[in-house]
């Protein structure tokens, strides 16, 4: 999409393959809490990003906690509650 032009979903997988691989590797060799921690250091929304959460019930206005063991985000509420985000739109608050 962000180059304008088609591209070829056969390229796409094999240009992915060997990330997929490696993080395969790391997986197997060193728990899921190493995924878990490179996906901590790369994403500035893991842990004290001012964030809403769209859910089925309505909007969650809070700070991020961190991750749970299983990958799950926590959201920390303005009465310091931490929510478990299963599923939801996440974006930063303006």
């Amino acid at each position: 999409i962000a180059s304008g032009r088609p591209q070829s979903r056969e390229e796409l997988l094999v240009e992915l393959l060997p990330a997929i691989d490696a993080f395969c590797s790391t997986l197997i060799k060193e728990g899921n809490q190493a995924i878990l921690e490179m996906f901590s250091h790369a994403s500035s929304y893991v842990r004290g990003r001012r964030v809403r959460v769209d859910q089925e019930n309505g909007v969650l206005t809070g700070t991020t906690a961190g991750l749970t063991s299983d990958g799950f985000l926590l959201v920390r509420d303005d009465d310091q509650r931490e929510h478990l985000i299963l599923a939801g739109g996440v974006r930063p608050c303006s």
